[in-house]
Order: structure tokens, then C-alpha cells, then sequence
């Protein structure tokens, strides 16, 4: 997955309820998935509260799946 900045600004990396319906994330993978994040898209700007959350959620131990490669 190539990450940019209006990705981690905009994209759902988890799942969220809207109202009665629930979206699901990106970060939403079946156990035992391998998933590897590319960050070469990243260029200069602002990252709002979204951003900063999905960019710890990246970078965490405490996800779901067990193999995540930050690249």
C-alpha cells in the first residue's frame, strides 16, 4: 500500500461507524496477513489529528495483524 498525505488525512485505515452502518479500514486484514506500507509518496504538509492517528496505527506493535512492513 503506497501511503501519501491525503491518505493518512482522509482514508479510513480503521473500521468507523457512520450512524447505524459501519465502514470498514484498510488495516482491516484477515490473522496472519503480511502488509507492506510504502511511504515514498509522502511529501510536505500538514497532517491533521486523522493523519497523526493513522501514522501511529502504521508504526504500532498493537495491531491486529502480525507483520507489518514500513517502507
Amino acid at each position: 500500500m503506497k501511503l501519501s498525505l491525503d491518505a493518512l488525512n482522509n482514508d479510513r485505515f480503521v473500521p468507523e461507524s457512520n450512524g447505524e452502518d459501519l465502514s470498514s479500514g484498510y488495516l482491516q486484514v484477515p490473522a496472519g496477513s503480511v502488509m507492506l506500507l510504502t511511504e515514498t509518496g509522502i511529501q510536505e504538509g500538514n497532517i491533521v489529528e486523522k493523519g497523526v492517528f493513522a501514522s501511529s496505527l502504521t508504526s504500532s506493535t498493537q495491531l491486529p495483524v502480525p507483520q507489518v512492513c514500513v517502507v
